[in-house]
């Protein structure tokens, strides 16, 4: 497959024949590939192309194999091969919150910082939850937060108005290690605007962070 259409017809022969899980590792092997070719040719067709690929992937493919593929993506990235923008193709098309929120964490660990501090990869988030371009928004939200970085917060402020209350209560699931103390700030902050509320947003807030 020399062009990007030679690409984009031979897998979408593939998306459409594929009946047998038992060839798992030929879609494997092809959303490696596809991911490979966008790190030198971003071009918008081959972006389309992983989404189908994903969604199939998603279906058909247990977590622990598609944390595989994460994992060697990561590896291509710490070894400067891979850009972080590579994480963005497992924001927007996973469904597992915790792959969601480690590629999350990940754009933003591994991005240059611009002019006003902020991780480069903060916008591409940012964009990815105000264009409703993801599918469990609450995963990468809670993610953002949980980075703990004081500099993110008008942008989580943004963020927040596109996500609906069951986000919310996702976002509030999602926590590492160490709990950093911008973090703590932010939900206390969230809740206390919630404080009113007697609903399952503000009991998720309230238990997330614990």
């Amino acid at each position: 497959m020399e062009t990007i259409d030679d690409l984009v017809a031979d897998s979408s022969a593939l998306i459409s024949s594929y009946l047998d899980p038992a060839d798992r590792e030929q879609l494997y092997n092809r959303i490696w590939h596809c991911l490979r070719w966008q790190q030198h040719d971003p071009d918008d067709r081959i972006m389309q192309l992983i989404i189908r690929l994903y969604d199939l992937f998603v279906r058909v493919m247990p977590v622990e194999h598609r944390m595989m593929i994460y994992q060697a993506a990561k590896n291509e990235v710490e070894h400067r091969r891979f850009t972080p923008a590579v994480f963005i193709n497992f924001m927007q098309n996973e469904l597992d919150e915790g792959i969601a929120s480690t590629a999350t964490i990940d754009l933003l660990a591994f991005s240059k910082r611009d002019w006003s501090s902020l991780p480069v990869g903060f916008k591409a988030l940012l964009d990815i939850i105000e264009d409703g371009m993801c599918r469990i928004p609450g995963a990468l939200f809670g993610a953002a937060v949980t980075f703990g970085d004081e500099n993110l917060r008008i942008g989580l402020d943004a963020m927040a108005a596109h996500l609906t209350d069951r986000d919310i209560n996702m976002a509030a699931r999602m926590q590492t290690v160490y709990v950093h103390h911008a973090a703590m700030q932010y939900w206390i902050s969230i809740a206390r605007r919630m404080a009113s509320r007697d609903d399952q947003v503000w009991i998720g807030v309230q238990k997330g962070p614990r």
